[in-house]
This record gives C-alpha cells, sequence and structure tokens, in this order.
C-alpha cells in the first residue's frame, strides 16, 4: 500500500532534495579549499578557482572551457530527469497541452 500511495506522492521532493544534494556536492568549494592540500585531491572548483589566482593574469579562455565542463554533470542530469521534474509536483499544472 506504501509503494502505491506513498512513493509516488514523495517521489517529487525526493528527487528534488537529490538534485540539490548533487549540485551542492559538485559545486563544493570552501571546505574543499580549506581542507585539501593535495592537488589531486582538491574539487574541480578549487582548481578552477588557481587559475583566477594565477600571477600571470587570467585565461579566461581556459576559465570558460573549465567552467562549461564543470557545467556538463549538472546539464546532463537535468535532462535525464527533466520529464519527472516538470510532469509531477509544482509544475504540472503550469504545463498544459
Amino acid at each position: 500500500m506504501a509503494r502505491r500511495i506513498l512513493l509516488p506522492l514523495a517521489m517529487p521532493g525526493v528527487l528534488v532534495v537529490a538534485t540539490l544534494a548533487f549540485v551542492d556536492g559538485w559545486n563544493s568549494f570552501s571546505l574543499p579549499l580549506i581542507l585539501m592540500q593535495r592537488a589531486d585531491a582538491q574539487s574541480y572548483t578549487v582548481v578552477l578557482q588557481k587559475y583566477v589566482q594565477a600571477d600571470v593574469g587570467i585565461n579566461w579562455n581556459l576559465l570558460a572551457a573549465g567552467s562549461l565542463l564543470a557545467l556538463i554533470p549538472v546539464l546532463t542530469a537535468f535532462a535525464l530527469l527533466q520529464r519527472r521534474l516538470i510532469t509531477s509536483g509544482g509544475f504540472s499544472g503550469a504545463v498544459r497541452g
């Protein structure tokens, strides 16, 4: 009974929490910047930030390419979950047709 009633009602909330947790984990910056001293263990956002602090100037092309690479997993997750996120929950009344 719980699988037929409660799980479908809870799925939009579970997906939102999972999406926010994924994006927060992917974009974590402060904690890895403080705790990770080894260069091979640092997160992607910390490595991108080091390109901004370079003494020779900012390599905008490399920074833009790195930022787009950081965006790929988030866009992929949204593309895979788009139908589930839009057709259920708060957006269900906004899409007509």
